[in-house]
């Protein structure tokens, strides 16, 4: 399937896994845009149209439940998927999880069930 147009915001304080995250996406047609906090994260979200937006739940400052709380409130945000590495958290606060470590056969199959 090809993800040509869709645009997706990754919202995670640590590089290492944004740009992970990033090069997949972008691989798979996606355009991305990144922020290292939940606050940078809702400011972009309110500026722009994303079809997906990434998050992580465990950050310093705003933590992943409360982006997740914010983004819900704003119409041109289609799909929200965690990026945790613990499975304790409320699932159905987000449309998708990507567990960590993930790799890309794991972000390629997030993208299919969410697009398909």
């Amino acid at each position: 399937m090809n993800f040509q147009g869709k645009r997706a915001l990754i919202i995670e304080d640590e590089e290492e896994i944004r740009e992970i995250l990033n090069f997949y996406l972008q691989s798979e047609g996606v355009e991305v845009e990144e922020a290292s906090s939940g606050e940078e994260g809702i400011q972009k979200a309110q500026k722009a149209n994303f079809d997906l937006v990434v998050t992580d739940l465990s950050m310093p400052g705003m933590k992943g439940e409360k982006v997740i709380e914010i983004l819900r409130t704003i119409p041109s945000i289609a799909k929200i998927v965690v990026s945790t590495g613990s499975l304790k958290f409320e699932e159905s606060i987000a449309d998708g999880t990507l567990l960590k470590p993930f790799n890309k056969d794991d972000v390629i199959e997030m993208l299919n069930k969410l697009f398909s």
